[in-house]
């Protein structure tokens, strides 16, 4: 059987944990310390899946998982790429209300792709956000503890499968 592999663009604001989380996936490991990325690095990860009824497990579905460091890059490379889906992260109040530009150009550049909706930081304190993008999927994750890291993920390899 042939290998599936999907990609799945991770953006976001500046300094919302982008490549912490995708540190801590391949890594299992958390730097505190922030240095900005630049253009694009990638990640790639086995999720096992299932097939039928009869519940074969594949050995995996390779996910692709791309970092894009700004707009720029993003709405440059989306279709590039292949993608088929997209991560949007936040992690502050300014970070959540930016979400609606990045679902724009998302749906500018790619349109009718999966989103997940990612919120970042979520380490044991109580966000203030209350999510409004009903019809987007919605996650809070943590990169620093490893709180519900693989959620987002698997929200969109469920879509793509």
């Amino acid at each position: 059987m042939a290998e599936i592999i999907r990609n799945i663009i991770v953006v976001g604001d500046r300094d919302v944990g982008k490549s912490a989380w995708l540190k801590q996936i391949a890594t299992d490991t958390f730097n505190a310390s922030y240095t900005p990325s630049s253009g694009i690095t990638v990640q790639s990860i086995c999720i096992p899946t299932l097939i039928g009824l009869a519940g074969l497990i594949k050995p995996c579905m390779v996910v692709n998982l791309w970092d894009c460091a700004d707009q720029d890059c993003y709405t440059e490379r989306a279709e590039e790429i292949g993608a088929n889906g997209v991560i949007i992260m936040y992690s502050s109040i300014e970070s959540y209300y930016n979400c609606e530009k990045w679902i724009s150009f998302t749906r500018e550049s790619v349109p009718n792709i999966p989103i997940v909706l990612c919120e970042n930081k979520r380490d044991g304190v109580l966000s203030p956000i209350s999510v409004n993008y009903d019809e987007l999927t919605h996650h809070s994750i943590s990169a620093k503890t490893g709180h519900n890291l693989l959620a987002p993920i698997n929200s969109l390899v469920a879509v793509l499968w």
